[in-house]
């Protein structure tokens, strides 16, 4: 018996002789009894084998299996019983995101403004000056606001520790930055869309904002499947939580470097997601948006 056939067969035995104990196979999905418990069940005959995994997803429509929620359910049983920076490297494949150039960050300034002073000026901006930001101005706002802390962690904190939360970026008037979509990462940026033209009107639906003068328009996408199977529906009440932790850090840095922020109310969320080329199958959404630039 070759290997594929060894694979139909486990599989076949896990989704039914385990069935009645673990999981309910109901309604073209799956429904987890006690996730932990079907955890252990899976990654005991998977053996952190992904590409055993893959092949059961590939065949899941000989089983009535949705294959939307057993891939995420692979991510949340991967999770448990793996290193977080291990899973996020399986997620990091999976979802399989090409980058024309990465591009390090500058060092960061060791000081900012108070806290309190900067409570005091952060205000939405919507009319920019003619100005181009430098790449270490541009730097200092990302890393402190999504970067990684002196003491190794995160500057804002993920429900979980599942951080599902990417932040996308077009960059509009940037010293040393052709006009393009990059992806922040720990440490430096990835150039996402080089070759297209990103129309800041089309992705905005507000006529109060002064986008040409604009230095960055920021998206914040969700990859629903990285935390939806730990929490279930209150994953996406942890989503706009984090994010509203990365845009109070976004706004106090850019108040410190005399930038002006506006979260936007407004965008078309189809048009950014069809851009980024989101993974559907990997459950992502954009659901937030801002611009940054320097004040009028």
């Amino acid at each position: 018996m070759n290997k594929d056939e060894t694979s139909l067969k486990l599989f076949k035995s896990i989704v039914y002789d385990f069935k009645p104990t673990y999981l309910n196979v109901t309604n073209n999905s799956i429904v987890g009894s006690d996730l932990t418990l079907a955890s252990k069940l899976f990654l005991q005959h998977f053996e952190n084998d992904f590409n055993l995994i893959e092949l059961y997803l590939h065949n899941f429509n000989l089983y009535y299996i949705n294959y939307d929620l057993l891939s995420g359910f692979k991510l949340y049983s991967s999770f448990i019983y793996s290193s977080f920076y291990e899973t996020k490297n399986e997620m990091s494949k999976m979802k399989d995101i090409v980058y024309d150039e990465f591009i390090a960050f500058e060092q960061k300034p060791s000081k900012l403004e108070r806290l309190s002073t900067l409570i005091n000026i952060r205000e939405s901006v919507r009319n920019f000056a003619k100005y181009n930001m430098s790449f270490k101005d541009l730097s200092a706002i990302l890393q402190y606001a999504f970067g990684v802390t002196n003491l190794g962690k995160r500057t804002f904190s993920s429900a979980g520790s599942l951080y599902p939360i990417d932040l996308y970026f077009y960059a509009n008037n940037v010293k040393g930055l052709r006009n393009a979509v990059y992806k922040t990462t720990q440490n430096g940026i990835e150039v996402i869309k080089s070759d297209e033209l990103f129309d800041m009107d089309q992705a905005a639906k507000m006529d109060n904002i002064n986008y040409l003068d604009s230095n960055i328009f920021l998206f914040f996408v969700w990859n629903s499947n990285i935390s939806r199977f730990k929490y279930s529906n209150a994953s996406l009440g942890f989503a706009f939580i984090e994010v509203g932790e990365i845009v109070r850090n976004l706004e106090l840095v850019s108040a410190s470097l005399d930038y002006g922020m506006c979260s936007l109310g407004g965008f078309n969320k189809i048009y950014i997601e069809n851009f980024l080329s989101l993974d559907k199958a990997y459950c992502s959404h954009v659901i937030h948006a801002a611009i940054i630039g320097k004040k009028d």
